[in-house]
């Protein structure tokens, strides 16, 4: 077993294979972290927050800091098996050698959600809200896909044959080196994490309907496996033996790959036809991502038949908080919102028989995304309770992205805006080429919006 590197909140920790920690780096920032194989390299991105770049730094496996080099975005790093080559990227894909050189950058001009490295650093694959790029090491853009939401998470053989990435959209696409998509699967919900074996021939996958998913590589499904809550990281071992998997509900799960078996699927019971729904209740937002300290609108829709009384309850999670809530009168006996740690009920009653043959907006929660939440981090909103006159409908969930942006560096009062001192910081920034003319312009959008 090698040493292993910790991500922890208040730094990072180098531990060799019995626990005993050989150096630390103690200072709480956020940091993005890949080792070499062989523990020779480690590479660190240091997320400085406002105002500054952020910087990718090089240690060798005794701490001591070979380069440094500032980045105006760090979202993902990785590094190659021997750590010759080191790959960065914000909307922006740099890629270094073991001395620091920049060899190539290439701008997709949309915020990176995750990338990885072939073991050799010939390839490097990322993936963005509009789909998956291929790279060579050489910097030529070998292909891109369009994916169904944003690719949120992507893997790459350690040869670079084969390619796996997870949509925002629940769909997991599998590809060769050319390009050519071999198969896809439809999970259904967003799929927030992948792996591959170094051969390609085993795919897992985690998802926020809380199951992990193994595949071969043809396609077809060789198991899955329910756990307590959403599943926020997978892995699987290169021999594509073992995989692991981090839930939501605080557990590691192992699993030999080819000793889990799906539990069968029993015969069906014939049962009554059901009473058709007399509605359904949607959650909808007019924000798909937003920033730490941003708000957002989440508007209660209703549709369906004549009905006199509705009552809606949904929980969200502890990144955003409510700052407003507002009802439309659309009920005339009550029409109320009532909300506590956690969730929020509506309830509307009526004297008279409200029409909802077309789609009703009922309601409107404005939330703010609280600051401490982190670039990839996932708000999902789930209905509890959706009746109407009493009885159970169908009711949709909905999930937002935490996505990070260069005006968030400059929006130092944390109100999820961009005033005019704080853009003038930016353009002094851009004349003195510390910001790109992207990302000034991005935050020029930003100051117009504000």
């Amino acid at each position: 077993m090698a040493n292993i590197l910790l991500l922890l909140p208040g730094g990072v920790k180098y531990i060799d294979k019995y626990g005993d920690v050989l150096w630390e780096l103690r200072e709480k920032r956020r940091w993005l972290i890949a080792i070499s194989s062989d523990g020779q390299y480690i590479i660190t991105g240091r997320i400085m927050g406002p105002m500054a770049s952020d910087e990718l730094i090089l240690f060798d496996k005794y701490r001591n800091e070979l380069w440094v080099r500032p980045i105006s975005s760090i979202t993902e790093v990785a590094i190659s098996a021997d750590g010759r080559y080191i790959a960065a990227c914000g909307s922006v894909v740099h890629y270094f050698n073991k001395y620091g050189d920049r060899l190539w950058s290439y701008d997709t001009r949309i915020t990176i959600r995750s990338m990885d490295m072939s073991l050799d650093g010939s390839y490097v694959v990322v993936g963005n809200n509009m789909g998956v790029y291929l790279f060579d090491r050489n910097g030529k853009l070998l292909w891109e896909y369009d994916t169904d939401g944003a690719a949120l998470t992507v893997a790459i053989s350690s040869d670079g044959k084969y390619i796996v990435a997870g949509s925002k959209g629940g769909k997991l696409y599998y590809f060769d080196r050319s390009g050519k998509l071999l198969w896809s699967y439809n999970i259904g919900d967003l799929i927030s994490s992948v792996d591959i074996s170094a051969d390609g021939k085993y795919v897992v996958a985690g998802s926020y309907n809380n199951n992990v998913y193994c595949f071969d590589n043809t396609g077809k499904l060789l198991w899955s496996y329910e756990t307590g809550a959403w599943v926020n990281s997978v892995a699987i071992s290169s021999d594509g033996r073992f995989a692991v998997a981090g839930s939501n509900d605080h557990k590691v799960y192992y699993f030999a790959v080819s000793s889990v078996i799906s539990t069968p699927t029993p015969t069906p019971t014939p049962t009554p036809t059901p009473t058709p729904a007399v509605g359904e209740v949607r959650l909808e937002s007019d924000k798909v991502a937003v920033a730490p300290g941003e708000t957002f609108d989440l508007n209660i829709y209703l549709k369906g038949n004549v009905s006199k009384a509705v009552l809606v309850n949904f929980t969200y999670p502890n990144l955003v908080e409510v700052v407003d809530t507002k009802t439309y009168g659309v009920f005339d006996l009550i029409d109320t919102i009532t909300q506590g740690t956690g969730y929020v009920k509506y309830l509307g009653v009526s004297t008279t028989g409200v029409n909802l043959s077309n789609k009703i907006k009922v309601a409107t929660i404005t939330f703010k995304v609280n600051n401490s939440a982190e670039p990839r981090d996932v708000i999902k909103f789930n209905v509890s309770t959706a009746t109407i006159n009493g009885q159970n409908v169908p009711a949709s969930t909905i999930t937002i992205t935490i996505v990070s942006e260069p005006w968030q560096k400059y929006d130092t009062d944390h109100n999820g805006k961009i005033d005019d001192l704080e853009l003038l910081q930016a353009i002094q920034d851009w004349l003195n080429n510390k910001l790109n003319d992207l990302d000034l312009l991005n935050i020029i959008m930003k100051w117009l919006q504000s």
